[in-house]
């Protein structure tokens, strides 16, 4: 029997999932999320953390309480897994630096190019709102240096709408209609993507 204990960040869905099949092979598996999470209601032991699993604190809890740890949605605090992955008394898994690619879409899409993926031409908002190179991914070197790239401050509710009204149409017309507007971060399956 194996005696490892695996830690778990979110106890959704997936999360329950994975305890279902952790405990045929009788794994106990530790999760960190709210008490009537998914994953806790079909494992009942002393083992898991209640709270968020973007906490600090709460990670270094339950790394605490395990061998191995891993996430079951990517929206955690990498900063702290980096750290804990440092001290090297558990086993992260994923890294804490490929959690940062994952929980990016737009870092993902430049990391996967990179590696000579096909993907999708796109454009970062927030960096052609900002001036900077607005398609690091494409195969063309445009940049928003043609005027179309908002001279408002965005530092004001209506400045920024505006910024970003006048980014996503010229984005348009870069790209073409229709387009896909995604969020970069903290999307999911039905939110942001």
């Amino acid at each position: 029997m194996d005696t490892r204990k695996v830690g778990v960040l979110g106890g959704g869905q997936l999360g329950r999932m994975l305890i279902e099949a952790a405990n045929r092979l009788n794994i106990q598996v530790n999760v960190l999320d709210a008490p009537a999470a998914p994953a806790k209601q079909i494992s009942a032991h002393d083992g898991h953390v209640s709270g968020s699993f973007k906490d600090a604190e709460a990670i270094r809890q339950l790394a605490k309480t395990c061998d191995v740890l891993t996430v079951e949605i990517e929206h955690v605090d990498t900063a702290v897994l980096a750290e804990i992955e440092q001290a090297g008394t558990v086993a992260i898994e994923p890294r804490a630096s490929t959690l940062r690619i994952i929980k990016d879409k737009f870092a993902q899409k430049q990391h996967l190019a990179a590696h000579g993926v096909a993907v999708a031409e796109s454009v970062d908002v927030e960096a052609y709102i900002n001036g900077s190179n607005p398609n690091p991914n494409s195969n063309s070197n445009s940049s928003n240096s043609n005027n179309d790239s908002p001279s408002t401050d965005p530092s004001s509710s209506s400045s920024r709408t505006t910024a970003l009204t006048t980014a996503l149409t010229a984005i348009g017309r870069q790209l073409s209609y229709p387009y896909m507007l995604k969020s970069k971060t903290d999307a999911y399956d039905g939110r942001g993507n």
